[in-house]
Order: structure tokens, then sequence, then C-alpha cells
């Protein structure tokens, strides 16, 4: 951990990662939804067809879940269902999958990711250019000081 202290930019990254942690739990929720959404509709479109991969609504999230991480095995999957099965709603249950799934929620998860770095950034900004004009500041007290404590001594 003394690495992340002595490097600059990746104490700044961990720092934006670890902030961006409940808007990334919150993105992770809503693709959880978003899975369960579309094993129900599984389970109901591809159950009796493919009961090994849609039977259960366990068995359907799991293989969303392959699907979304695009898993080699399960890469083919519409194609079947849709030429040997013929489930015509097979196309475009999968496409809209896997742009929702992959797509905007990947850039929903970096637009997390990319704010919490910039905010981030923009803090160690802001507290580097107070450090900046701190300096100034106390030498005017100090300047001040020496001022008044003349003043004193021609007074007096």
């Amino acid at each position: 951990f003394r690495l992340f202290k002595r490097v600059e930019s990746l104490r700044k990254i961990i720092e934006s990662v670890v902030a961006s942690m409940r808007g990334v739990g919150n993105a992770f929720a809503v693709l959880a939804i978003l899975m369960g959404i579309w094993s129900i509709i599984g389970v109901e479109f591809f159950g009796a067809a493919r009961p090994q991969l849609f039977g259960t609504f366990a068995a359907a999230m799991f293989t969303m879940w392959q699907v979304m991480t695009g898993d080699s095995a399960y890469s083919g999957l519409a194609k079947p269902l849709l030429y040997e099965d013929g489930i015509a709603v097979a196309a475009p249950f999968f496409v809209s999958y896997g742009f929702v799934a992959g797509v905007v929620m990947t850039n929903v998860v970096i637009a997390i990711l990319l704010d919490a770095y910039l905010r981030n950034t923009a803090a160690h900004s802001a507290e580097q250019s107070n450090a900046s004009t701190r300096a100034p500041l106390s030498e005017r007290l100090w300047l001040l000081r020496r001022v008044l404590r003349a003043g004193r001594t021609q007074v007096a």
C-alpha cells in the first residue's frame, strides 16, 4: 500500500475506484434486474425447447450471465433456437439483451468511473491550488505582524 501513496496517478485511480463503488454497485443492481427480466422472458419462450438452459429461473439467469460475459460455449445460442427449434423471437431476444447488457450497461459503468475520476482529479487540483496560495498568505501575515510590531515600538 506504500506504492499507492508514492505514485500520485495510481493513488488517484484507486481513490476514484473506491469513490465510485456505490454508483457501480447501483449499476450492477440494475444489470441484475435486467438479467432477471430477460431470464423470465427466456423461461417463457425457450424453457420447453431448451430446459437445460432455460428450464428454471436460476438456469436462465446463469445462461444470461454466460451470454453477457461472452462465454464461447453460449455464443452460438440464438442460431439453434432460431433454426432448429423454430423460435423466431430468439434473434431479437439475444440482440436486445446483448445491446442492453453489453453496450449500455458497460457505458454506464465507464461513465460512473470516469465521473469519479474527474471529481477526484478536480479535488486534488483544488487542494494543490489552495496549497500554492497559502504560502503567499502566510508571508503576508508575517509581514503584517512585523509592521504591527514595528508600529508598537514606534508608539512606545
